[in-house]
């Protein structure tokens, strides 16, 4: 009522006898704002408002004011008054600027998250590294789902890598039935993880389709984990339409050794279905 009718010291009176110190802030704030140029500012300091006078100076964007006045009078001010010209650089598109005064205010993560939020991965990571070290993989897995919904798996393949989250990257092949890919990262991060991976690729509908490589590759993880009859099976899968005929029978050969050395009970099985296959090529 004492604002709308510009009784402002008495609208300031009844803030002061009956509002706490955030209200008092407030409501001498926005009578402030109703008056012209800096008559706002005089009156927030002729009250001994500076917090207030600091506020209402950097709402109206005046910082070099708000800079002057939280230096002079109130020094724990100028953190708040950083952010707020952070925010306003951020605004305007001048990043560099933005993040100093960022970081001037004690808010990294909020330069990390702008740099996110425009996908400048790398100023993101380098703010990271430098001022909150603890959010280096918060970035790389912000990273890896930017490009994961892009479905860039080699790049967000590389940023799982980066966060020391391999297994993320091998459950990002695996959903989209990548077998042979979430088994080579397995392999070279997380070997404790390279059986069972092999083995949902060795059987169902991840067989469909594969090449010879990815099932070459799947025998040999089998061979090396000594599991040879999965290794036999493996290796029978590539058929003589799959290489050429010198590869399929050092591949076949391999395969004869194996039921050899290590599956004698499967020696007459494997040497029937690979002599027809050598007499074909």
């Amino acid at each position: 009522m004492y604002t709308a009718h510009e009784m402002r010291e008495d609208a300031l009176r009844v803030a002061k006898a009956n509002g706490n110190t955030k209200e008092l802030g407030e409501i001498a704030i926005k009578i402030a704002e109703n008056m012209e140029g800096e008559k706002g500012t005089q009156f927030l300091i002729k009250n001994g408002l500076i917090e207030a006078a600091v506020d209402f100076e950097a709402n109206q964007e005046r910082f070099d004011d708000a800079f002057k006045l939280a230096n002079n009078h109130a020094k724990y001010k100028l953190p708040e008054v950083h952010l707020k010209f952070a925010l306003h650089l951020e605004d305007e598109s001048r990043f560099k600027d933005a993040e100093e005064e960022f970081i001037k205010a004690n808010k990294p993560q909020e330069a990390i998250n702008m740099y996110e939020h425009k996908q400048d991965w790398h100023s993101a990571l380098s703010v990271a590294r430098q001022y909150h070290p603890e959010s280096v993989n918060k970035v790389f897995l912000n990273q890896a789902k930017f490009y994961l919904e892009r479905r860039d798996f080699a790049k967000a393949e590389q940023a799982y890598i980066n966060a020391k989250e391999p297994e993320k990257a091998i459950n990002m092949y695996q959903e989209a039935r990548m077998y042979g890919e979430a088994l080579r990262v397995a392999n070279k991060h997380a070997p404790h993880l390279v059986h069972s991976i092999n083995e949902n690729y060795s059987r169902g509908p991840a067989v469909q389709n594969q090449s010879a490589e990815e099932i070459l590759n799947s025998a040999k993880m089998w061979e090396e984990s000594r599991d040879y009859h999965k290794a036999i099976d493996r290796y029978l899968e590539i058929t003589e339409t799959m290489l050429d005929p010198n590869h399929l029978e050092e591949i076949w050969n391999n395969c004869f050794n194996l039921a050899m050395n290590y599956a004698k009970d499967r020696v007459q099985d494997v040497v029937l279905t690979l002599g027809q296959r050598m007499l074909a090529i």
